[in-house]
């Protein structure tokens, strides 16, 4: 028996007629997963098992008047103690699992979003998401073969080094356009900056104390458009995400850093495993109302 559980709590306080302040608290005594129980994948229970422990803080501040309406927070994030499993293929090509135990991550950010009517016809939104997320220490990890038996064990150095796979800055800007009085115009440009790749056993550089961090990815600008028609009862919309058919990287889950006999694209070394994210994508829908 593993016991565990959660509080949270929080308030708001309505300073005017437009105005409010609210603040939000939590911790959470989260049990592992299972495979944390029986590590090594043998019919052992673990004699360090420990739930995972969360504990976040939030404070804000909203307003909403006739035309512009906006939130703005500040939050901070403690997850400690997490045990993660993946599977993975290694550099010689073997299928296989890591487990990481202990990891200790920091998130710690500011959030605005807001919209602002023009006019009855106009209006533009924004949103803006600043991030500082860290490991706060190294961890241990242990890879195993596509039989399940431990190949290896080690540590990895990632005190300090950015958490990967989301970015950590995100802007937004758009227009919504009413066109008559059945469509709707809509167009959004998103930026993302800050973002990293994710760490991974089989990456060289977090065996050794003395290295370059996570490896940051390439920013990027996309641009998403629809247009939205109201006829009687039927409603149809149709999206264009990446309309510029930008090329991006969306992520990767290794982190080979550049060096000078690097062959690179966009300043990255092709070595690395990553992800490129969707060109000019497309969809219809329509919707009846009985």
């Amino acid at each position: 028996n593993q016991g565990g559980g959660y509080i949270k709590g929080g308030a708001n306080y309505n300073l005017n007629e437009v105005s409010n302040v609210f603040f939000n608290v939590g911790k959470i005594s989260r049990q592992p997963q299972f495979d944390a129980v029986f590590p090594n994948y043998a019919n052992e229970i673990n004699p360090d098992l420990q739930n995972e422990e969360i504990r976040s803080f939030e404070l804000g501040y909203g307003f909403t008047g006739s035309d512009l309406n906006f939130n703005i927070n500040v939050y901070s994030t403690n997850w400690g103690n997490r045990f993660v499993t993946r599977s993975l293929t290694n550099q010689q090509g073997v299928d296989g699992f890591a487990q990481f135990r202990d990891i200790d991550v920091q998130h710690n950010g500011i959030e605005f979003e807001g919209n602002y009517q023009i006019t009855n016809s106009t209006k533009i939104n924004g949103m803006l998401s600043l991030g500082d997320w860290r490991y706060t220490k190294d961890f241990e990890a242990e890879l195993f073969d596509e039989n399940q038996q431990s190949i290896g064990t080690g540590t990895l150095y990632l005190e300090d080094a950015k958490v990967g796979d989301a970015a950590q800055t995100v802007m937004l800007f758009g227009i919504d356009q009413k066109i008559g009085r059945k469509i709707n115009f809509d167009i959004d440009y998103r930026f993302v900056d800050n973002l990293y790749a994710d760490y991974s056993i089989t990456d060289s550089d977090f065996t050794q104390p003395d290295n370059q961090g996570a490896l940051k990815l390439p920013s990027y600008g996309l641009v998403d458009a629809g247009l939205t028609g109201r006829f009687g009862k039927f409603t149809g919309r149709v999206n264009i995400n990446n309309l510029l058919d930008e090329t991006y990287i969306a992520e990767s889950n290794s982190n080979i850093h550049t060096n000078p006999n690097s062959q690179t694209w966009n300043g990255i070394d092709t070595r690395n495993s990553v992800w490129f994210g969707f060109g000019r994508t497309w969809n219809v829908s329509i919707r009846y109302d009985f």
